[in-house]
């Protein structure tokens, strides 16, 4: 009974690590490009993986932490549960992607372009996404304390229940976001556009 049960665990283990595709890691590496590509659960933390294009890969439960991911192309992308602690996100495109419940604390998504991208239940704590546009995109129920929003565009942004405390949003654009059951304290709002938003 213990073998069968130890084997069972160790298959496990085994399945979980290999769930993402070989051979789009392969593709990846060489060619620097892999659309569409199954790389959940790969870890890619420390590497230099700039202009990277990842289209409409999976990228769940993947771990990016101290990652430059510098100008990547990682549009339509699921990354649901990742890890991008202090990762470098610079200059990304992000559209349409899917970040839910992933970890982004002190990553750098300056310039980023998220239209339309779902943080939902994500930590964004200390984070910096000065001048990123974020026009349309679902932030609901996030940790966004500390971080800096300067000269973003937040237009049309849902940030629903979230906790913006201590962060700068100053010279933002954030007409028509939905603000609402929003914890700031101490947030700045210098010179931010606000209309109607509620």
């Amino acid at each position: 009974m213990i073998k069968k049960l130890l084997y069972i665990f160790l298959l496990s283990i085994t399945l979980h690590a290999a769930a993402y595709n070989l051979s789009d890691y392969e593709a990846l590496k060489k060619t620097n490009k892999c659309e569409g590509c199954n790389l959940s659960d790969v870890d890619l933390s420390s590497l230099t993986l700039k202009n990277i294009d990842l289209t409409a890969s999976n990228l769940s439960n993947a771990i990016f932490s101290n990652t430059n991911l510098e100008r990547s192309k990682l549009d339509d992308v699921i990354m649901t549960s990742s890890n991008f602690y202090k990762a470098n996100l610079r200059n990304v495109t992000l559209k349409r992607a899917r970040l839910d419940d992933s970890n982004l604390i002190d990553s750098d998504l300056s310039n980023a372009i998220m239209i339309n991208a779902s943080m939902r239940n994500s930590d964004l704590e200390n984070a910096i996404l000065d001048s990123a546009i974020l026009s349309n995109a679902n932030i609901n129920n996030s940790n966004i304390r500390m971080a800096s929003l300067v000269k973003s565009n937040l237009t049309n942004i849902l940030l629903r229940g979230s906790d913006i405390s201590l962060s700068d949003f100053s010279q933002a654009d954030i007409t028509n976001g939905d603000l609402s059951l929003l914890i700031a304290i101490n947030t700045n709002f210098f010179e931010s556009t606000l209309l109607n938003a509620h």
